[in-house]
C-alpha cells in the first residue's frame, strides 16, 4: 500500500477520534491520547514545509531558465556573427569558431557551452569586438556570472526540497506505523462481537472511504 499524504493523515484523524470515544474503556500504552492532535499537525506541518520547497524550486528553475535562454541567446548571436566575420579575414579563427557548439539542451551542457564562447571568445583577433553594442564581451560575462549563480541556488532547492521529501515521508511512516499498531492491539482488547469492537474495525472502511474520495479529488494526467 503506498502511504501517500492524504491517506495517512485520514486514517490518523478517525483513529485519533476513535481512541477518543474510547478513551473511557480503554487507553492505548503506544502514545498517549493528548499527544495525537500535535502529532497529525507536525504531518500537516511537514506537508506545508515541502510545499513551500516546491514553490521555491519552481521559482528558482524558472528563473535559471529565463536567464539561460538570454544566455543561450547572446551566444548564438555572437558565434554566428564571429564566423561570419573570420571565415574570410582569418580562417585559423574561424576553424576554432566552428568547433564550438551552441545546441546544447541540458542545464549543464548550456553553462560548457557559454563558458567555451566566452573563453573563445577573448582569443579573437579584434579583442574588443561585439557582435552588437548591447551583446558585449563584458555584457556576457555578467549574465555568464549570474546564469552560474542561479544555477548553485538550483541546487541548493533541490536538495532543500529533496530533505522536506524525506522528512515528511519519516513521518508518514512513523503515524501510520503508530495508526497500525494502535487498531492491532484495539481489535485484541475490544472483540468484534462488541459495539466497540464494531467500531475499531470501521476504521478501515472508513479509510477506504476517504481514499476513494481522495482519489476522485485528485488531478487526472491531461489526454495523450
Amino acid at each position: 500500500m503506498k502511504l501517500t499524504y492524504g491517506r495517512v493523515l485520514a486514517r490518523a484523524d478517525i483513529t485519533y477520534a476513535t481512541q477518543v470515544t474510547l478513551s473511557a474503556q480503554w487507553v492505548w500504552a503506544g502514545r498517549a491520547v493528548a499527544d495525537w492532535p500535535a502529532v497529525i499537525d507536525a504531518a500537516r506541518a511537514l506537508q506545508q514545509a515541502l510545499v513551500g520547497k516546491r514553490r521555491t524550486l519552481t521559482t528558482t528553475r524558472n528563473e535559471l531558465d529565463a536567464t539561460q535562454a538570454d544566455l543561450r541567446g547572446r551566444m548564438r548571436q555572437g558565434l554566428d556573427m564571429a564566423r561570419s566575420k573570420y571565415r574570410r579575414e582569418d580562417p585559423v579563427a574561424h576553424q576554432t569558431l566552428r568547433l564550438l557548439r551552441s545546441g546544447g539542451r541540458s542545464r549543464s551542457r548550456i553553462m560548457d557551452e557559454a563558458v567555451a564562447w566566452y573563453e573563445a571568445w577573448g582569443q579573437l583577433p579584434d579583442a574588443d569586438w561585439s557582435p552588437t553594442a548591447q551583446n558585449t564581451r563584458a555584457a556576457f560575462l555578467t549574465l555568464l556570472q549570474e546564469a552560474q549563480t542561479k544555477l548553485q541556488a538550483l541546487a541548493a532547492a533541490e536538495a532543500e526540497e529533496e530533505r522536506a521529501q524525506q522528512q515528511l515521508a519519516g513521518g508518514l511512516e512513523d503515524l501510520h506505523q503508530d495508526c497500525v499498531e494502535w487498531y492491532e492491539d484495539a481489535c485484541a482488547v475490544f472483540t468484534a462481537d462488541t459495539p466497540e469492537g464494531r467500531q475499531v474495525r470501521s476504521i478501515l472502511v472508513r479509510e477506504a472511504a476517504a481514499d476513494d474520495e481522495e482519489d476522485d479529488e485528485a488531478p487526472q494526467p491531461p489526454p495523450a
